[in-house]
């Protein structure tokens, strides 16, 4: 099919959608033009928002929905998408346990605590990624302060007791 057959049955099918369905449609058009193709994650988060859309015909709640958005170490966050889809919640991946530096962890939860502060963060537990890695979850816990906005998600709750919600 080419291009401007796509336009024309594209402006067919928004011709029969609501004005909300229609900006949504737009913004994240805008999206798909970005580097979003090149990263299998962010892409498939992508294809869930479209189906949201259209589920949806284009209304997205207006309070803090239950869709938990992936940050990491390696990866840049869309502003446009966390707009957009207004989660509650960020999964916090951290890639570089196999050499683990306890200050640099720190630098880089801060920072994503400090940018993100209106969402709940749930971090990820280094055994998790490899069992071998459960010695860093210890350290971690240790340096975690009780904070409200902090999940983790883990194999071993009881290395976190007391300092965060698991």
């Amino acid at each position: 099919m080419s291009n401007k057959n796509l336009v024309n049955l594209t402006k067919k099918l928004l011709s029969f959608k609501s004005k909300e369905y229609k900006r949504k449609y737009h913004m994240l058009a805008s999206l798909c033009e970005t580097k979003i193709k090149s990263d299998d994650m962010l892409m498939s988060e992508f294809k869930c928002l479209v189906k949201s859309l259209n589920t949806s015909n284009g209304k997205f709640p207006e309070e803090k929905s239950n869709i938990i958005i992936r940050v990491s170490d390696v990866e840049c966050i869309s502003n446009n998408l966390l707009e957009l889809v207004n989660p509650k919640y960020l999964w916090v991946d951290y890639t570089r346990f196999s050499v683990f530096n306890q200050r640099e962890y720190f630098n880089f939860l801060n920072k994503i605590k400090k940018k993100f502060k209106q969402y709940e963060l749930i971090l990820v537990s280094p055994e998790l990624y490899n069992i071998d890695f459960k010695v860093f979850a210890y350290e971690i816990s240790e340096n975690l302060n009780k904070e409200t906005n902090i999940h983790v998600c883990t194999k071993f709750p009881e290395i976190y007791k007391d300092k965060i919600n698991v």
